[in-house]
């Protein structure tokens, strides 16, 4: 069963159980290494650090990574120093609106890190999580050409939407890392969880990514509270926004506030309590 602990022949605990194939006899494992780290913070009473280049790797085998452009020479030494491992890491998404775009691209081969060679996840999570913040050195390979650029590790905290906003029964939060990345899409913009009353009746729908509210830009909810925070109960406010579906379709409607029947609130995640206050 997924979550379950995976235990070797000496009572060890050596993973969790993420999922099976019903067809065939194999499972999918969580190693715990990123679980063990993230449990001596919680036990100190800490945040867990995590990194991100906001970046999508993938491990990719040596025949394709030299139709990418890979060195022989490099290759050999790889196969030398880690005769376990079949491959390498290869950038397949880059962040629209990241550090990392326009600096790192799809197909790029990564092939170290502060001078040192990355050539698997671990690895690579291990230096993020304990570099945010800090400016790293990034060597790749593009199409046979090494190219070395310093890029700065993004908190992933701090692009994961962990506050939202009630108001006239509608709920909105600042677009998430996981929406924005699997749009394809710059992570800015409100984006409307629920409708309710007040986005409903103008026939704004679910999943609207908000950019504008009564003329002024709104990149994150906070900018979004402060206009809401000058309108009365009645006023009437326009609302510029596309789906995500259809990012590239402008859409403009006017709403009218509701104060009066639907009661507003800003909840914001408390970690170490585990509630929404």
């Amino acid at each position: 069963s997924s979550g379950s602990p995976v235990i070797d022949v000496d009572g060890r605990v050596v993973a969790l159980n993420a999922g099976g194939a019903t067809d065939a006899a194999s499972s999918f494992y969580l190693p715990l290494t990123a679980v063990t780290r993230a449990l001596k913070f919680i036990k100190a009473g800490q945040s867990v650090p995590r990194g991100t280049l906001e970046t999508v790797f993938h491990y990719t085998p040596y025949d394709e990574l030299r139709r990418l452009g890979l060195s022989t020479g490099l290759e050999a030494t790889m196969r030398k120093s880690y005769p376990k491992l079949t491959g390498m890491l290869v950038v397949s998404e880059v962040q629209p609106g990241s550090a990392a775009d326009g600096v790192l691209a799809p197909g790029d081969i990564l092939t170290g890190i502060q001078g040192h060679p990355v050539p698997e996840f671990f690895a690579l999570e291990e230096i993020l999580d304990d570099n945010v913040g800090r400016a790293l050195s990034i060597e790749v390979q593009r199409g046979g050409q090494t190219l070395v650029r310093s890029l700065t590790v993004t908190d992933l905290h701090s692009i994961t939407a962990d506050e939202f906003l009630e108001f006239g029964e509608a709920v909105l939060h600042t677009l998430s890392y996981q929406q924005a990345r699997h749009f394809n899409l710059p992570i800015k913009g409100v984006y409307v969880a629920n409708p309710g009353f007040v986005f409903g009746s103008a026939g704004i729908p679910r999943a609207a990514l908000i950019s504008a509210f009564n003329g002024r830009p709104t990149d994150k909810l906070a900018d979004f509270d402060a206009i809401l925070a000058g309108l009365a109960d009645g006023a009437r406010a326009t609302v510029r926004y596309v789906t995500l579906e259809d990012p590239h379709s402008v859409q403009l409607k006017v709403v009218r506030i509701d104060r009066n029947w639907f009661p507003a609130r800003k909840c914001h995640r408390d970690d170490k309590a585990g509630i929404w206050p």
